[in-house]
Formats: C-alpha cells, sequence, structure tokens
C-alpha cells in the first residue's frame, strides 16, 4: 500500500523531489544517509518514489543533512508548501539573490501599509472586508519571502558546504544579533 502525506500526486512528487536534491546535493551516498539517519537505504528510496514518507523517528537526523533536507521535514511535516517548497528556478546564487531582492520589495512596500491599515484595530472584530483581504494579502506576500529566503539559505549550504545545519543547531540556545524594538 502506498503512503500518501498530500492529497494531491504533484505534491508527493515535489517531496520527493526535494528529498532526492538534498540527497544529491549532500554528496553522500543514499546507505550512507540511512545509515547515519537510523534507517534501512530501502525506505529512502521509497521515499525517492514517492511510496512514503521519511520516518517521523528519523526526520530530526536526516534535516541536518542540509537545508534543504530541513525544508524537506519541515514541509513533510505541516504541508505548507508556501513556506518550505524547494524553488525550481534558476538555482545560481546571484539569481537567489536578486530574486530576494525582488520579493523584499514586495514584501516591504505591503508592511509599510499595516500602520495605517491597523492603526485603531485590535482584533477580527475591528477590521473591514477590505482590512482583512489586504492582511492576507500582506500575509501572503510575507510567506513568499520567507520562502525565497529559505532557498537563497539551500543554496548558498550547498553550494559553499557551509554546514548551517550544525551553525543553526549550536546557536539554538542563542539570541541573534539583530537588534529589538521596544514600544
Amino acid at each position: 500500500m502506498k503512503y500518501k502525506q498530500f492529497k494531491t500526486r504533484e505534491k508527493n512528487r515535489e517531496l520527493a523531489d526535494m528529498v532526492s536534491v538534498a540527497i544529491e546535493r549532500s554528496g553522500e551516498p543514499v546507505k550512507a544517509i540511512a545509515a547515519d539517519s537510523g534507517v534501512k537505504a530501502s525506505s529512502i528510496y521509497a521515499t525517492l518514489t514517492g511510496d512514503r514518507q521519511i520516518p517521523a523517528a528519523t526526520m530530526r537526523s536526516f534535516s541536518k543533512t542540509n537545508v534543504i533536507a530541513a525544508a524537506c521535514m519541515a514541509l513533510q511535516g505541516t504541508g505548507l508548501f508556501r513556506l518550505f517548497q524547494y524553488r525550481k528556478s534558476d538555482r545560481h546564487i546571484m539569481a537567489r539573490v536578486e530574486e530576494l531582492k525582488i520579493y523584499d520589495g514586495i514584501a516591504d512596500d505591503a508592511m509599510n501599509a499595516l500602520p495605517s491599515l491597523l492603526f485603531n484595530k485590535n482584533s477580527y472584530d475591528d477590521l473591514t472586508e477590505d482590512d482583512k483581504k489586504t492582511l492576507i494579502q500582506t500575509a501572503e506576500k510575507l510567506a513568499d519571502r520567507m520562502n525565497v529566503t529559505l532557498n537563497l539559505l539551500m543554496e548558498l549550504d550547498v553550494r559553499y558546504n557551509l554546514h548551517l545545519m550544525e551553525i543553526f543547531e549550536e546557536k539554538k540556545n542563542t539570541v541573534s544579533s539583530v537588534p529589538t524594538v521596544n514600544f
């Protein structure tokens, strides 16, 4: 019996393709990744054909392979394609950077409208139908920017062998150096 996490064959195939790319870009053979993740190689091959998911018990160890693998596990766990999907466009670093600049501008424009839109509106009941529509559109633009950012991180990680997952894991208990805004 085939295991289907997502409702459409295309979505199952997209996840399998991402797992394939994560493995390919890791430079490790499937057997080595399977051994590191504590599963049989046949489990990985079944994932690559879309017959099954990466087993839940090994998701964490597989996600340490690279940022693409981590995005696979986030996608598999949540089904949020808009946030975690692997963009099948030009993977050149400069293309990734330029795309992020474009999406940054779009998301920033949408965010800049929020202060006046949300002024004196503290709950859902305070919003007009147009306000709700604008907030949803803004959230979609922010999600798109997050996906483009994640795809840039994916490419930086695998192209330059940065081992970002190890770095992110090491810093999981530290606060970012990004300044916070106090109101």
